[in-house]
């Protein structure tokens, strides 16, 4: 389970709370809440909480986009 991984998932879909999160990378949702806090943390991420369902949802920011495409950009191409 990589940073690039989440930030691939969160570039696709809005609004994806940690147990979708969690689903998409095929881990736990306590693996998934530690990574996303991490990333929150380095601004890569936000986390908004629904105040009706008290459940957060995470999105990319402008940060977390760039760095993705940084990394796309550098990533070796399959052959």
């Amino acid at each position: 389970m990589r940073k690039q991984d989440l930030l691939s998932i969160l570039a696709r879909h809005d609004d994806l709370d940690a147990a979708s999160v969690a689903e998409g990378l095929g881990c736990t949702r306590a693996a998934a809440g530690m990574l996303v806090m991490r990333l929150a943390r380095q601004g890569l991420i936000q986390r908004e909480l629904d105040p009706e369902d008290r459940v957060y949802f995470y999105n990319l920011t402008a940060k977390g986009r760039a760095r993705l495409a940084y990394w796309t950009q550098i990533e070796p191409k399959p052959r």
